[in-house]
């Protein structure tokens, strides 16, 4: 038998500006929004000797569990995006989040993007009439990935068999986790060939600080894993994406893409690994 009550109420405003000056586009917004997640939930387990066994009484290993969690998250952001003739491209978020998951002291985390691009194609003195496009681009932005519910609190398992129960330690409450930091910087070039032609390189380097992972603890405290922040991991990723326009008529197109991608991931420190191993 289970019976499962699950709410969840979302909350958004956002202010906006859109403005032109001389040949600049300016796009501008502050937002803010929230959630609150309800999740309350009962379950009883149990053998019966008869099927359909409405009396309580008779069910044999009982096993009973209950969940009440209520969770919250509020974020703040604002952005700002320039651009020139669709020359030039700018564009940052800086964003604020805190979250009911995480203990007082790392509750709130703050966090951004910024991206640029220049149409060099665009430039007057740009020599190569045939390359109709030529773009560099870059970006770098951060996020904090929040630990689960349960981390910060100890966590016992009930056992019912027969007719004995049993609670056992699981997890150790960490009372000072806090999200992992994730990095991620991205190199690009885009180009194009007559409009028929296009090329797009792609370089992303991904690094993630304080990884949220179980860890194992000394046997004295009784329990079994402690979610704790362990290591760094880095990751590369090179990208190529060739496109072509065979052909291109009123009811007739053929085109081709080609995609290659080769991603690698090492972790650069972990604390149970010797200095000479790191990276390794």
């Amino acid at each position: 038998i289970a019976q499962t009550l699950n709410e969840q109420y979302n909350g958004r405003g956002t202010i906006g500006l859109l403005a032109g000056l001389g040949g600049w586009t300016i796009r501008a917004n502050v937002a803010s929004g929230g959630t609150l997640q309800k999740n309350n939930a009962i379950e009883i387990i149990g053998d019966t000797l008869t099927q359909n066994q409405p009396d309580f009484n008779l069910i044999r290993r009982t096993q009973v569990g209950s969940t009440i969690r209520d969770t919250r998250n509020i974020d703040y952001s604002t952005n700002i995006a320039l651009d020139f003739n669709q020359k030039y491209v700018v564009d940052m978020v800086y964003r604020s989040d805190g979250s009911s998951q995480l203990p007082p002291e790392t509750r709130w985390s703050s966090n951004g993007r910024a991206s640029a691009a220049w149409a060099i194609s665009e430039e007057p003195w740009w020599p190569f009439a045939d390359f109709t496009l030529f773009k560099p681009r870059y970006s770098i932005g951060t996020a904090g990935n929040n630990p689960s519910f349960q981390a910060r609190y100890e966590l016992y398992n009930q056992n019912t068999g027969t007719g004995v129960t049993r609670i056992s330690k699981s997890n150790l409450g960490n009372d000072q986790i806090q999200p992992e930091q994730v990095t991620e910087q991205e190199f690009g070039l885009d180009m194009a060939f007559r409009n028929r032609f296009s090329l797009s390189l792609t370089y992303v380097r991904n690094t993630v600080k304080d990884q949220i992972r179980p860890d194992t603890i000394l046997a004295y405290t009784g329990f079994d894993t402690q979610q704790s922040n362990l290591g760094d991991l880095q990751g590369d990723t090179y990208e190529a994406t060739f496109e072509a326009q065979w052909i291109q008529k009123r009811n007739v197109r053929w085109s081709s893409t080609l995609v290659l991608d080769r991603s690698r991931q090492k972790i650069t420190n972990y604390p149970r690994l010797c200095d000479d191993n790191v990276g390794n």
